[in-house]
Parts: C-alpha cells; structure tokens; sequence
C-alpha cells in the first residue's frame, strides 16, 4: 500500500511536469507570434475552398492541381473550420496539440511505469530539451504540417522499441505504430522516409528471418494502404501521379546540393549544445549491447532524413523547419543518454554534478535558440499579416468582379482576398511546372519557375509582384519576362492601393487598363474610367471609402491625373462622380494644353482630329479635399 502511495505521487508529479512544459512551450511559442508562414496560408486556401464546397481546389478557371504537401494538415484544418473556427487558430491548435502529443510520447517511452522521479528524468530531459528548441516553438504556431509530422514519427519511433527485442510480438505492437507511420505519411509524403528507414532497421536488428519479414511485412501494410490510397486519390481527382509540389520544389543539382549541405551545418550549429551532446550520447550509446538497437532505430532515420534534405537543397522558411523531426529524434537520444547514464552514477554527488553539467548546456542551448539568425527571422517576419491588409482590401473591392489576380505571394493574399488567382511561381498551376526553364536547379529553391508569356496569356486583371506590398520591378521569373517586353506596359498601370484593417498598409499592384472586369469600360458613345486608374500623380493613393468603393483623393496640392487616355472624334461630355468643384483640364500626352483648361465640371469639349487620339486628364482642387469615385465621358449627338 506504501509503494501505491509513492507511486501516485510519482505520476502526479510527472503530470505536474508534463502542464509545466506545456505552459512553457505555450510561452515559448507566443514568443514568435504573429508568425505564420506564405505556405501555411496556400494550404489553409485549399482547407478554405473544401469548406465553401469548392473541392481541394486552389482556384477556379484552371485545371486544379495538388499544391499542397500536407494532405492531413490541410483536411484537419478544414475540419476545425468546419466548426467555425478560424482556420489560421485552428492550424495553430493543431500545432499545440501535435506537440503536447510529442511530449506525451517521451513521458509514454521513458517514465512508464513511474516508479520515481529519478527514474523518470530521461522523460524530463527528452521533453526540456524539445520544448526549449526554437525550432519547435516556432513550427508549433508558423501553420505548416512540421508538428502532425513530428508526433507522429516520435509515436511510430518509440512504439517500435518492443519489435526490436527476440520475443514474440502480439499484431496490434506491430498495426498501432504502423498506423502511427500512415499517418506521418499521410501529413507529409516524404515521411516514407522514415518508414522505410524503421523498416530497415528491423532487418538489420533482427536478421533476415521469417519473424521480422513478418514484422516488416505488418508494419509496413497500414502505411502502404494509406499510400496506394492517396496515389489512388491523386491520380482520379487531379489526374497526376505526382504531386505539383514535387514538380516545382525537387530539382537535384550540385548548387542545390552545397545549398543542403549548408543548411544541415546551419541547424546543426543553432542546436548547440543539443546536437553535439545528442552525437556524444549516440556514439557512447551505441556500444551498449542494450540501448546499441534503439539508437539504431533513433539515429538511422534522423540521418537519412539529414541526407534527403541536403540533397532536394535544404529549406528557404526560417526557424530551420526541415530540422524539426530531427529534433524531436535527439530528444530521444539524449532520453537514452540519461538511461546510460543513469546506469554508472550513484553517489548523490556523482548526480548532482551531472544534473549542474545538463542545466548549464540548457542555459547555453535557450540562449543561442534566441540568438539564432534564422529563429529571430521568424520574429521579424511579418509581410504574410500585410497580405491580410491588401487581401482584405482586394476582396472587399473586387470581390464582386471576381478579379483575377496574378501573385507572387500565393498564400497570404489569394487566401484573404478569395479572388480566383494565377501562380507566377507555379506552385499552384498546371502548366508552370510542366514547361521548366532550362536552367531549373540552378536557382532558389522553389521560386526557380515562371512563365511571362503564359501569365500575360491568362489576362490578369490585377498583378502583384514580390511580396503583398507589391512593386514597380519585379523579382522573379514570370515577372521579369512580362515586364521585359512592351506588351505589358501598353496593357497595365501600377496603382498605389491601402488597405486600412486591420492596419494601413498600401501595396503597387499593376491593374489592366481596359479589363473587362475592372478597368475602364469603353464603347464608341461613353467612356467610364474607376478612379484608381487617375494614378498619373506619384502622390494619389486609391483606398476603399465607406461602401467599399475605391477612391482616390484630391486635394489642393494632389490633383488627380490619367494618362493618355485614348479619346474618338466628336463632342463629349465629361463628368465625375466627386463632392467639390473639380476643375478638369485635358492635354496632349506631349504636354500641350488642348480642348480644356481648368474648366468646371461638368464641361463639354470638342475632339476634331481625325481618329482616336491619346489625351491626359487631370483633376484639381481650388482648395480642400475630397475624393473621386469614378469619371464618365458621354459623346453628345451631333
């Protein structure tokens, strides 16, 4: 009865343990809010498409494709929007909760049955060290499929340790971390990885015998069920057998290569101390007849997954994200560290020293987690919020229209704007990643595609380069061989847009002059022209008023012009819809004044030449402010 006390006590003080490194991962992840990543935001597009019966779609008007790595992520996220939650919270939920389950993982692998607390510490110190990482708290909150990845190789990993042991196996050990693996798959299909490097680990453990071919065989039908099942979805709903991803992501080059090779020494250096002991411990471990089959089991994986991601040429997200799992694996090594340990230190003073050496490493390994490069780009990374501001405005202002809006950033805004939209990367296009440049693998990884040619082809109503906010010179591909030309200026005009929620936050987008949907309409009796497209002053800036009209401002010192406006023969009428005297004044594109000057509206004018010519028109005010809306011209009867 004495030892049933002190063994509640045991597991209550581990529970104990268990809420502390809860809260202090919910800490430690609130550190790098409002963090969330571009292609959190492309997968969280196709969960919002699924929910407003669109299918796993990216977009309308193209041929839909597979955009998306993270199958799982992308239906459970739906799922938690399904009930009303927002789905940025809900893949944030998601996060938490994988990684609670992670811990959970430790605990179930190295303090179960609980017999003391001291027994208990390889649990605490695999689940210090995780929830210290930086990686991890930024992955728990950044919206991607790195915390579904990360709980469930932990749980096929640490569920497999009894299938390493000479002793009959009873088939739910060998279906219950098997299904864990279909699940890994199935939120990341290069998790296969770390199957088949389980897989071969039994083998290598056990021999080539009837039993682990048995075991094999078992462990690997769930996960190959899963498989065949998602080819099998792929192929019928997209018509591919490979997902887009793979296409515009994996080009296997030597500069991609030394570009891997170089993050693998990164993450490895962030990780200081974490690393080096984790190594340590492995090569101490590994000569152990004991533990000599779980490093194994630990290590192989964590390897391979290393060489894999030096080869497809490392990551371009901050906060190492591809470095996740194998974190997750070092906690497990440095979990058996502590059993090794544990093994060969007795004296009260022999644990003390060790307990001072491993909080010492952890004071070093928190402060170079903050001082990380890449972990405080995370901090600072904050452009994908500015893609709420000018989505929100998009779709408030175009949303009727149903615009089609051309980006680079294919998360942030075509998820917030809910416009139909055109990847100038290719990431989420058909015809992108089917007609590589020549020298695909030679760039940065996953922004090496685009086609101009193919983008202008698809008449973009609205385009946005670089980043949400934006610019007059592209950055990529696509948009330095449309600008490259002069087809795309004779048919588009940068607008200076600001949006105004949650912030302000004002945006270049270069809008089709004569777009059916939202340019100027024009027929031989009326012209009407939107007031975004007065952009000729470098000063006026379109906004959205209370109606979700857009407007430009004029002012006193900020009149409002369009350029060479093409004007037929005849009289006209020209109006605006504006509060205030507006003084209208119409000259030739070579600057000579012609047919008006600071005339009242509305004025009537004369064009005598023969045939369409070109004119600019400028707005002014005498004094104060006002906005305009939109600018009609109406041809009077002869």
């Amino acid at each position: 009865m004495e030892m049933s006390r002190e063994n509640q006590k045991t597991c209550l003080l581990i529970f104990g343990i268990g809420g502390f490194l809860l809260l202090i991962l919910w800490l430690h992840s609130s550190f790098y809010l409002p963090f969330i990543s571009d292609d959190a935001l492309i997968s969280l597009r196709y969960s919002q498409r699924l929910l407003q019966g669109f299918g796993l779609t990216w977009t309308d008007g193209s041929q839909p494709v597979e955009g998306y790595s993270n199958l799982l992520w992308v239906l459970l996220a739906a799922l938690l929007g399904w009930t009303g939650i927002d789905l940025v919270d809900a893949v944030r939920m998601l996060g938490f909760l994988s990684m609670a389950g992670t811990l959970a993982a430790f605990f179930y692998a190295y303090s179960h049955p609980a017999r003391s607390l001291y027994q208990s510490l390889p649990a605490i110190i695999a689940g210090i060290s995780f929830v210290a990482a930086g990686p991890i708290a930024i992955w728990t909150i950044g919206g991607l499929e790195q915390p579904l990845v990360i709980v469930f190789l932990i749980w096929g990993i640490v569920l497999c340790y009894p299938l390493l042991e000479n002793q009959p196996v009873r088939m739910l050990q060998v279906l219950l971390p098997g299904l864990s693996f279909a699940l890994l798959i199935l939120s990341r299909l290069d998790g296969g990885i770390f199957l088949a490097t389980t897989l071969l680990t039994i083998f290598i453990v056990r021999g080539i015998n009837k039993e682990s071919i048995r075991l094999v065989f078992l462990l690997g039908l769930l996960p190959a069920v899963f498989l065949l099942a998602q080819i099998g979805f792929r192929y019928f709903y997209y018509g591919e057998w490979i997902p887009n991803t793979a296409l515009v992501k994996v080009s296997l080059s030597r500069i991609h290569l030394m570009e891997g090779l170089q993050y693998i020494r990164g993450g490895g250096f962030s990780l200081l101390p974490l690393s080096l002991i984790a190594g340590v411990f492995t090569l101490v471990c590994f000569w152990d007849r004991n533990q000599r089959k779980r490093i194994l089991l630990i290590s192989l994986p964590a390897a391979v997954w290393l060489g894999y991601i030096a080869l497809v040429g490392g990551d371009i997200f901050p906060g190492w994200r591809h470095i996740t799992p194998v974190i997750g694996l070092m906690a497990l090594l440095l979990a058996e560290g502590m059993i090794w340990l544990q093994k060969r230190i007795s004296t009260r003073t022999q644990k003390a020293l060790v307990i001072l050496v491993l909080t010492a490493c952890l004071a070093v390994f928190i402060r170079t987690q903050f001082n990380d490069l890449e972990n405080r780009r995370a901090k600072k990374e904050l452009w994908e919020w500015d893609g709420e501001v000018i989505g929100l405005m998009l779709k408030d202002g175009f949303g009727k229209q149903q615009a089609l809006l051309a980006v680079d950033p294919a998360g942030c805004l075509p998820f917030w704007s809910e416009l139909p939209a055109v990847d100038m990367m290719g990431l989420n296009d058909y015809y992108i990643p089917r007609n590589p440049p020549p020298d695909f693998g030679q760039g940065y990884i996953g922004h090496e595609l685009g086609d101009g040619n193919y983008v202008l082809s698809r008449e973009p109503d609205l385009v946005v380069f670089c980043s949400p906010r934006g610019g007059y010179e592209p950055c990529f591909r696509s948009g330095k061989e449309m600008t490259a030309g002069e087809t795309f200026h004779q048919l588009y005009t940068p607008v200076v847009f600001e949006g105004r929620r949650p912030y302000n936050q004002q945006s270049i987008i270069w809008v089709r002059r004569y777009s059916p949907k939202i340019g100027i309409k024009q027929t031989p009796e009326r012209i009407e022209i939107p007031a975004y497209l007065f952009n000729g002053n470098p000063d006026s800036i379109a906004h959205l008023d209370n109606s979700n009209n857009f407007v430009t401002p004029i002012s006193a010192g900020i009149p409002a012009k369009i350029k060479e406006l093409e004007i037929p023969p005849g009289k006209w009428r020209i109006d605006a819809e504006v509060a205030g005297d507006l003084q209208a004044t119409l000259i030739k594109s070579n600057g000579e004044t012609y047919l008006l000057e600071s005339s009242p509206l509305p004025a009537e004018f004369l064009q005598d030449k023969d045939g369409p010519r070109n004119y600019d028109i400028t707005f002014s005010l005498p004094e104060g402010e006002t906005t305009l809306r939109r600018v009609v011209l109406t041809k009077i009867p002869d």
